[in-house]
């Protein structure tokens, strides 16, 4: 096992950017290897260091993870590291023993470790990719590098986001353009404090405090990987967007060398310091707040509400925009423009808070907010403005762009509720009912979600239906904003257009799979418009209903021939499995082990609404233990096992099977008989251990999904052991087709949780998967009250006489050999005795 660090640490040079060096330890000793030799000759090697090519061999294991392994350059680096006299201390990770570490004092010494050296845009890339978690048998993450991972992660989302300033840096005589990371946005400034405080200290073990280079604390070092990152991938990045042709000025000189290889700014010295000043200025401008203590807020308000649903809502300048002072650590806090201009001092008090400058700061603030949203210079001819008047054109303008803009400009901006809710907008509306062909299925009992349904279609404004006229009237209005029913909304003009071609087609019948996709919350759209509610009618409400809250399920009895007695989560299992199959729905029943999922299925075997046979599919280990449940519980069930070399096949076995009641066969048989297995009319397909399918590609997978049944059933403990596209394999063989190809599966919902960890797309995923999975645990409340006492018991194993005789020989002889020695060898023959 493998266990990876990654160290900041600077090159020979102190001029040159700081660079990442991931290392591993390791439980065996590692070989000498040759590298290149930096500053760490005075460092002893490090004896449980991994070789960086072994570190390149376990990450090429990952499912795809891109081979990084030309970016990374070996190097042997040298750490500093918590150390005892003899030998440098292990991990808490690894479970390597040394009985000395608790008696030997501990210090920080130098280790030389052979390491993968990243230079700052090739450890953009490679720790941006990196997973925050990684199941591997070879390697696990330590927290220093998955520390370097949400750093390279964030710098990433500052290039994104275009976080980042030019600046003309001088030292000594010399000048260099430069790129440096703006922190103005108030949320990027706490998630750097908060990056800085979980800093781990062995992430900077490789940094040595020289009198050049200063003292390294985590916020100047996380500072110089941000700034060096943010540096490296501009210049590479830009180098190809721009080129400057002719450097003639200062200006055009400084542009040239943010974009080449050579930073330094070649000019009269009068000239660079003028055009520094210039740049400190233009800077300090995008910094309207100073000392970042408070800033500067707007607040857009609607018009007042009007009596009439279809008016206007916006007369000329209906809309107000206002000016307020918010301090930075207390955003609930807002100062409004008339408390700041009615104050006489340089220093306003508000609240037990000082504002300094006050006046001066709102000023310059606003006017260059104005360069932002012009029409903000309507206010600032007011001798002392606390608002600006807006147009519903210019209100709508704010919402959609300058908020976003100043926002990022280091103001805050507060907008209306309904804003952010994002109902505003045109979305489609549909009304679920069942077909003659389907509730004759539901009649039958032969539901199945291939079944069809009738969508009647409506279009909504903010969560509202209208009619036709409704739209039309709205739509006459030409207004971006409109109200509507007491509230605001968006209503754009291309929405329009498609809301008009859509009335052309207003009902159309699809099956019951996608109606169900729709109403548990996958994304929809139709015709470029967004299925805002989905709404059932009859039989169709009465499934959907159940199906979402299973907790209201009712309870169905015992069955009279079940040999014994289902405890109260069990009967609510056997029920849950019975709605399942009566709406012709696969079902994964996914109970902890221990509680009794085998019987559960008994029961349902008793329950049965078929004269079929049922096949179960189980390891081979379990057959035996499912033929002696099953006579215990329920010994009225006719069962067969089909294994071992004298099982019937071809005609003789759908015969025999079609005389029985359960079938019992194993994995080993399902993909060798296959044909044998599909020849008969099963009522339920039954796989036990399901995570034995969890393969999709694997032929056993494949064969098992392809036995006709017509409901079928997992049972596992583990419905996803490491990977999501075990879920889909399972989802796949209950319900074809609900989750999708694997291929849109693994875009959707794989990729985006296991790399991103995206919160929108786990609630997705759990809101389309959950109705058909029943999962409890053996610690949830109301389980546990279920369950009987636990039963403590204390069995004695008595020794024989030759048994005893040895034992004490062995006392003897090595309680001898302690007394007689000392130290470690003490210890150890301590250890040796007790295992």
């Amino acid at each position: 096992m493998l266990f990876l660090h990654t160290s900041a640490f600077p090159s020979e040079d102190s001029d040159e950017p700081l660079r990442l060096g991931l290392w591993a330890e390791t439980s065996d000793e590692a070989p000498r290897t040759r590298g290149r030799r930096s500053y760490a000759r005075a460092a002893a090697p490090h004896p449980f260091a991994a070789s960086a090519a072994s570190i390149m061999d376990a990450l090429r294991t990952l499912e795809n993870f891109p081979d990084f392994g030309e970016l990374a350059q070996r190097e042997r680096i040298a750490l500093r590291l918590p150390s005892t006299p003899k030998a440098p201390l292990p991990s808490p990770d690894l479970a390597r023993i040394q009985l000395s570490d608790a008696a030997e004092p501990t210090q920080l010494s130098a280790w030389r470790v052979e390491a993968n050296v990243f230079a700052p845009l090739a450890a953009l890339s490679f720790f941006a990719a990196l997973p925050h978690q990684i199941e591997s048998p070879t390697f696990m993450l330590s927290d220093d590098a998955r520390y370097w991972s949400l750093a390279a992660k964030f710098a990433l989302e500052l290039l994104a986001r275009q976080r980042f300033l030019p600046t003309l840096a001088r030292d000594g005589d010399e000048y260099r353009a430069q790129w440096v990371p703006s922190f103005d946005d108030a949320r990027d400034q706490q998630r750097f404090a908060l990056l800085v405080k979980a800093m781990p200290p062995i992430a900077r073990a490789g940094v040595v405090e020289t009198p050049r280079r200063g003292v390294s604390t985590p916020r100047i070092l996380l500072l110089q990987f941000l700034s060096d990152v943010i540096e490296a991938a501009v210049r590479d990045w830009g180098e190809q967007a721009i080129r400057v042709t002719r450097a003639s000025n200062v200006e055009t000189k400084w542009l040239a060398a943010l974009l080449s290889d050579d930073p330094a700014v070649e000019a009269k010295p009068a000239e660079l310091a003028s055009f520094r000043e210039s740049l400190d200025t233009w800077q300090q401008a995008l910094r309207v707040m100073g000392d970042a203590t408070y800033r500067v807020c707007f607040r857009l308000e609607p018009p007042v509400a009007v009596e009439t649903p279809h008016r206007s809502a916006s007369t000329k300048r209906d809309w107000l925009l206002t000016f307020h002072l918010q301090p930075t650590d207390d955003l609930s806090l807002l100062v409004p423009a008339e408390q700041v201009w009615a104050e006489r001092g340089h220093t306003l008090r508000f609240v037990k808070r000082k504002f300094e400058n006050a006046q001066e700061r709102l000023l310059a603030a606003l006017g260059y907010a104005a360069r932002l949203f012009p029409p903000l210079e309507r206010a600032l001819r007011e001798r002392a403005p606390t608002a600006a008047a807006l147009t519903a054109q210019e209100a709508y303008q704010f919402l959609r762009e300058a908020a976003l803009l100043l926002e990022t400009s280091g103001f805050g901006v507060l907008v209306p509720p309904w804003w952010l809710s994002r109902k505003a907008g045109l979305g489609l509306r549909a009304k679920v009912t069942g077909t003659k062909q389907s509730n004759a299925q539901v009649a039958k009992g032969m539901l199945s979600l291939d079944s069809l349904v009738q969508f009647e279609w409506q279009v909504s404004l903010g969560g509202e239906a209208l009619t036709r006229d409704e739209f039309e009237r709205l739509a006459a209005l030409k207004q971006p904003l409109v109200q509507i029913r007491g509230q605001w909304v968006e209503l754009r003009p291309e929405e329009i257009e498609a809301a008009m071609q859509f009335w052309q087609k207003q009902s159309e019948q699809t099956t019951l799979r996608d109606a169900l996709t729709l109403s548990l919350g996958a994304e929809g759209a139709k015709q470029g418009l967004p299925i805002s509610e989905i709404v059932a009618d009859g039989w169709v409400n009465d499934f959907m209903t159940q199906l979402r809250d299973g907790e209201k399920l009712a309870l169905l009895p015992q069955p009279a021939a079940f040999n014994g007695a289902l405890r109260p989560y069990q009967l609510k299992g056997f029920s849950w499995l019975a709605f399942m199959r009566r709406w012709g729905l696969g079902a994964c029943l996914a109970d902890d082990m221990g509680l009794g999922k085998t019987i559960q299925m008994i029961a349902l075997l008793l329950h049965k609404s078929s004269n079929q046979p049922t096949l179960l599919i189980c390891p081979t280990s379990v057959v035996g233990n499912w033929q002696r449940e099953v006579e215990k519980f329920a010994p009225h069930l006719r069962t067969l096992v089909h294994h071992g070399l004298t099982r019937k096949r071809d005609d003789e076995f759908v015969k025999q099977a079609s005389a029985h009641d359960l079938v019992i066969s194993s994995y080993g048989l399902v993909l060798r008989d296959e044909q044998i297995l599909s020849q008969v009319e099963w009522a339920h397909v039954v796989l036990d251990e399901a995570q034995n399918i969890k393969n999709p590609s694997a032929k056993q997978t494949q064969a098992a999904r392809k036995i006709p049944a017509a409901h079928r059933i997992a049972l596992t403990g583990t419905p996803v052991e490491n990977r999501l596209a075990e879920l889909w394999s399972i989802m796949e063989f209950l319900n074809p087709g609900y989750l999708g190809s694997q291929k849109s599966f693994r875009d959707n919902f794989a990729k985006p949780i296991e790399r991103y960890q995206d919160a929108a797309a786990m609630q997705r995923l759990k809101s389309l998967v959950q109705p058909f999975i029943l999962r409890r645990l053996k610690t949830d409340p109301r389980v546990i009250q279920d369950l009987p006492d636990k039963l403590e018991m204390k069995v004695f194993c008595n020794l024989t006489k030759e048994q005893a005789t040895l034992y004490q020989a062995v006392v003897k002889d090595t309680m001898q050999q302690i007394e007689e020695s000392e130290g470690i060898q003490r210890r150890g023959l301590v250890l040796a005795m007790l295992m």
